[in-house]
């Protein structure tokens, strides 16, 4: 995909200089004229979705678009003279993004939502409740009216009706979609130099291993919770997987005893080997063609339920408060527990067991550090599965002497 008319060359080019969270690049037009310059598509892709120059799997209409990109610069080449790079930048956007368009990008909201449309599943919810948020707030505001005092104005507004671990959340969302910006050059406004986002602690989300053990063996009044219950046993089996990943996996996800599947997060691969364990539950709950069957298709459904019935599992579930209107009344053993604890049990036992810490952050998933570190996890897959039986055995007997763990 490439032309050259008196001098001039174009083609498309994903520049990894730059990478959003989903670790997916920007697609950009790679122009030579007088000398070398790039203009953004508004398109992005990982590395192994991207192949001589075009995307590459289930994306047709997007190689069609830029497909069209390119031949409307071309006839553009076959009608100018020569000119300078400026000129000829200037000139390139015009043709391909239309003066309206231009004018609308000037809005932070444009570029919020150019960032937010490369996430996916949950995250892209969050950045959607922020988005609602600032246009709430200020809905004409852009990259440079947003500044340290508008920051500390939107905070205080949020401060009367959110707390400030969401507040938190927002803020960070704005400050990618800068980093975002100033990334693909389009300001240098970095309004985050001399704010600082607060946060405060929270109640720890893991649970002990006896209170985990507990658990998996407490009987249940009902099977819906047993399924739940062994939801969440079967997620720390598999390392504490996300459970947008979990309820999305399919038989397909299952090769050589290990399922392996792109994070929803981050188009990360990623692979857990089955132990006997899982295979157990997912044998219990085998789909047709989703590899477990949760009985829920949605993601909210899902973890609502989940929730719920965790919540309630206990000694004295179920236990009727009125004999006449029918209530029940629950005491559940975990009342805070949700889906969420199970990857945070998983990280703690791994951490009270002495796995290195590169080696549990690989197994959630997680940035590891430096890239030697990064390289030397990912080549070793053997070292996360080492440590999930590590963690699994010692949920499965008293703890006693860890000496043979290390």
């Amino acid at each position: 995909m490439q032309v050259k008319i008196i001098g001039m060359k174009v083609r498309l080019y994903l520049d990894k200089r730059s990478t959003s969270n989903d670790g997916r690049h920007p697609i950009k037009l790679y122009v030579n004229n007088v000398s070398k310059f790039l203009i953004s598509t508004g398109f992005f892709a990982a590395s192994d979705e991207w192949k001589d120059c075009q995307y590459i799997g289930m994306y047709q209409p997007r190689n069609v678009t830029l497909a069209k990109m390119i031949t409307n610069v071309e006839n553009y080449f076959l009608s100018c003279g020569k000119m300078s790079d400026k000129e000829l930048r200037t000139n390139i956007e015009k043709l391909l993004f239309p003066e309206e368009d231009k004018n609308k990008e000037k809005n932070f909201l444009y570029y919020f939502t150019e960032f937010m449309n490369t996430k996916q599943g949950r995250t892209k919810e969050i950045y959607q409740n922020t988005l609602k948020k600032i246009e709430k707030f200020d809905p004409k505001c852009t990259l440079n009216s947003i500044d340290r005092k508008w920051l500390i104005d939107f905070d205080n507004r949020l401060s009367k009706t959110t707390k400030i671990n969401t507040r938190s959340i927002d803020l960070r969302n704005i400050r990618a979609v800068f980093n975002y910006c100033i990334d693909e050059e389009v300001t240098t406004n970095y309004p985050f130099r001399r704010f600082s986002i607060k946060k405060e602690e929270t109640i720890k989300r893991a649970i002990t291993v006896e209170q985990l053990r507990q658990l998996r063996d407490c009987p249940v009044e009902y099977e819906g919770y047993e399924r739940c219950r062994d939801m969440f046993m079967l997620m720390f089996y598999l390392i504490g997987i996300n459970a947008g990943d979990f309820l999305n996996l399919t038989n397909d996800n299952v090769q050589n005893g290990r399922i392996v599947y792109h994070r929803a997060k981050t188009n990360k691969l990623y692979s857990i080997k089955i132990e006997p364990e899982a295979q157990v539950i997912i044998d219990k709950y085998k789909g047709k063609t989703k590899l477990i069957d949760t009985g829920h298709d949605t993601y909210k459904g899902f973890l609502t339920c989940m929730d719920r019935a965790l919540k309630r599992i206990g000694d004295n579930q179920g236990k009727r408060k009125n004999h006449a209107e029918g209530k029940k009344e629950y005491h559940g053993i975990l009342p805070h527990i949700s889906t969420y604890t199970s990857r945070h049990t998983w990280a703690t036992l791994a951490a009270e067991l002495d796995i290195p810490k590169e080696t549990i952050s690989a197994g959630l998933g997680h940035n590891i550090g430096s890239d030697i570190t990064s390289i030397y996890i990912k080549l070793d897959q053997k070292k996360v599965d080492e440590a999930n039986r590590k963690v699994i055995d010692y949920v499965n007997k008293e703890f006693q002497d860890c000496s043979d763990l290390h």
